[in-house]
């Protein structure tokens, strides 16, 4: 995949990569209504309080684990 971008004026400047913070994110699998799992993703450095309310959820079979795409 290529870093930069086509607009209607031409080809974009890629993104800085230095101004994004990273974070960790935890999953966690649990049984999904009519089958498989589903995978919860919240940010391992989250309090008890933030962690109720940030995160997000995906079918497990959606997962690619990072090594595969490095």
């Amino acid at each position: 995949m290529d870093s930069e971008s086509t607009g209607q004026d031409g080809p974009r400047e890629p993104l800085p990569r230095d101004g994004f913070e990273s974070t960790v994110l935890t999953v966690e699998l649990e049984p999904s209504v009519g089958g498989g799992e589903r995978a919860i993703l919240y940010p391992r450095e989250q309090s008890a309080d933030g962690a109720a309310t940030h995160w997000i959820t995906a079918p497990s079979e959606l997962l690619i684990a990072t090594e595969a795409i490095r």
